[in-house]
């Protein structure tokens, strides 16, 4: 599964509380804040 399918399906609950859900929502998360901040520095004049 996509990992942005993952996310809806384990934030309503369809997925259980397995410690390997965690893990991936971690670094999905921490991938999505990247990208964002790239996106910012990308923005920015220099």
């Amino acid at each position: 599964m996509k990992s942005s399918e993952f996310s809806k399906e384990f934030a309503g609950g369809k997925l259980g509380e397995d410690a390997e859900w965690f893990d991936w929502l971690f670094v999905y998360e921490a991938y999505n804040k990247i990208i964002q901040q790239k996106k910012v520095i990308e923005g920015l004049s220099l």
